[in-house]
């Protein structure tokens, strides 16, 4: 749809009207991702990073007359940035940016690792998966920070270690962690899950500074995690960045 100029404006034209009926402010782009399907930048077109920013001028185009915003969830890593986002160009047609700040470790590195680490940290394989490596990078491509939304992750990810004794980052984990009762996902575990094995003992650990999420664990079981704490520390970085303010992933996940 979005190679094809013809099919765009078929959307750009159904949407406006579709928003309008049912009340709704705007709409939010979650394409992962241009040229880099589900982060494989081989899968794409080249076209589709100047095809994803008309795209957007199009509907920005179409929502201004009718006071509709535009946002988009974007990739938090440096490659895909490069491969797939005119970040000029969308810094002026998109109203926020939802930047997708988690999930820079997980069970396909098959060692432990946190989701959403702050800073770098001694020992990365990749030195800018995090938060704060993310955020520089956008804006220093030409992003206003005021309209960047800091992603926060309202789930953890989760690993079996190899060896239940060894449970530190790195710690090799050829596996996801168990499927959690209501989440159903391996690798996978709602916040409300975490602070339910919290209160049955499980163990938890504060991380480096680097980190600041923590991490837990109970015999071949790890997950890395933000806790209340962790959002607080998150918020106040956005404070102090000037960052237009956060969002969440996703609210069904949080403790209730």
């Amino acid at each position: 749809m979005v190679t094809d100029p013809a099919k765009r404006k078929k959307f750009v034209d159904h949407a406006v009207p579709f928003l309008q009926q049912y009340g709704f402010d705007g709409l939010d782009l979650d394409w992962e991702y241009p040229k880099c399907w589900q982060g494989n930048c081989k899968k794409g077109k080249d076209s589709e990073k100047k095809d994803f920013a008309d795209w957007c001028d199009e509907l920005k185009a179409a929502f201004k007359p009718h006071g509709l915003g535009l946002s988009a969830a974007v990739s938090a890593s440096k490659t895909i940035i490069d491969a797939g986002y005119d970040v000029p160009r969308l810094a002026k047609s998109l109203d926020e940016l939802n930047l997708m700040t988690y999930d820079f470790h997980g069970s396909w590195d098959k060692k432990t690792g946190h989701n959403a680490p702050m800073f770098p940290c001694e020992g990365d394989d990749i030195d800018f998966f995090n938060v704060d490596s993310a955020v520089k990078y956008w804006i220093a491509a030409g992003f206003p920070p005021r309209k960047i939304m800091l992603g926060l992750p309202i789930y953890g990810r989760s690993f079996k270690l190899d060896d239940p004794s060894n449970t530190g980052f790195h710690s090799p984990a050829r596996d996801g962690g168990c499927a959690g009762k209501w989440t159903r996902a391996k690798g996978f575990l709602g916040y409300y899950e975490i602070c339910q094995f919290l209160k049955e003992g499980w163990t938890k650990v504060q991380t480096p500074d680097c980190v600041v999420g923590p991490y837990a664990y109970k015999d071949n079981q790890w997950v890395g995690y933000d806790d209340v704490e962790a959002v607080k520390f998150k918020m106040n970085y956005v404070k102090e960045n000037k960052l237009g303010g956060g969002m969440v992933w996703d609210v069904s996940m949080d403790d209730f």
